[in-house]
């Protein structure tokens, strides 16, 4: 669950520069986008954080002004959220610990090869080794923020027996067949001469089953599907999952190991096989309990962060700049 939700923000992270407490007039000539309480985020973090939603060299030939303004808003949120987790999780006083910053700075230091070129790299980006410190150790507050948020947001035993015993109808297992299927294809636009064709080679293939031919051997030989390459094995399939209701209703008509009769489809003919049939049926709460782990986990995480953001917008106020020659783009509505 914490895998889950960090992936949304980990892209943001990984490109972040650390946001400095300063008056904008220091910032000179980058412009800036958005302010958190005393907190900068300027255009150029937000336009580095948009270059994660698209791919840099095709960013100008395949996505619409619209598409970017888009994409913006949605980096802008991000970065904007980031920040307010930072400072709640301040308030939290929550720290971690300089040995993961060492291993992450250490890390970075082999993959350019020596301390040296790790710290020629970040001065042409205008960055020192103390302030890339000062960023892992930023995200992995974050982080630890997030992983803190999840833990709580866990539900219990009890709520997870109290969810199943309420909403019992969600976890009925519908009436489901195990079918083995072959198809001759037909062209819907095709004259009718040319589906007599198809029925007849389709009749063909019905009689060698009939005959004792291994249904599994005439699928694999001669049907025209995805279902071919596994012998026919459709494997089991549920009540109202059918695309056409007479397909359906034949399915489940048919008896454990009884062959159907001539279907057609606008798609072609079919000939199905029923190996086994289970009825419709209560799933058991050990059967269930991961799913519903899972919902009531995300539903708790989702409003207590949404609490929490809509808390931390209050004590550290947004301000939204435009950008020079538009009228700007608000972030997507905080989560």
């Amino acid at each position: 669950m914490v895998v889950q939700l960090w992936k949304k923000y980990s892209p943001i992270c990984v490109i972040m520069v650390l946001c400095a407490v300063c008056p904008a007039i220091a910032v000179g000539e980058n412009k800036i986008a958005a302010k958190i309480g005393a907190v900068l985020i300027s255009e150029t973090m937000v336009q580095e954080a948009v270059a994660q939603y698209v791919p840099p060299g095709g960013f100008h030939q395949m996505v619409t002004p619209a598409q970017k303004d888009k994409y913006r808003g949605e980096a802008l949120t991000q970065l904007i959220e980031i920040e307010l987790f930072y400072q709640g999780a301040l308030k939290r006083r929550l720290t971690v610990a300089p040995e993961i910053t060492e291993r992450i700075i250490e890390d970075n230091i082999k993959r350019f090869g020596t301390r040296k070129r790790l710290v020629e790299s970040l001065e042409k980006k205008q960055m020192t080794l103390k302030q890339l410190e000062a960023r892992i150790e930023k995200i992995q507050v974050v982080k630890k923020f997030l992983q803190d948020l999840s833990t709580e947001s866990i539900p219990t035993d009890r709520d997870l027996v109290g969810y199943y015993e309420g909403n019992k109808k969600r976890f009925m297992r519908p009436e489901s067949v195990h079918l083995l299927h072959i198809m001759v294809k037909g062209d819907p636009a095709a004259p009718e001469e040319e589906w007599l064709k198809k029925r007849e080679q389709t009749e063909g293939l019905l009689a060698e089953i009939k005959a004792g031919k291994d249904f599994g051997a005439v699928a694999y030989e001669k049907s025209e599907d995805a279902y071919r390459y596994k012998s026919g094995d459709v494997g089991f399939v549920h009540r109202g999952q059918f695309e056409f209701r007479d397909l359906e209703e034949a399915a489940f008509l048919l008896k454990e190991g009884e062959l159907s009769s001539l279907l057609r489809s606008i798609y072609g003919f079919h000939i199905l096989k029923a190996l086994e049939k289970k009825p419709s049926q209560m799933l058991s709460f050990e059967e269930s309990k991961e799913t519903i782990r899972r919902e009531l986990w995300q539903k708790t995480f989702d409003a207590r962060k949404k609490a929490l953001l809509e808390e931390l917008k209050k004590e550290f106020p947004i301000t939204l700049f435009d950008r020079p020659g538009d009228k700007g783009v608000a972030p997507a509505p905080l989560k």
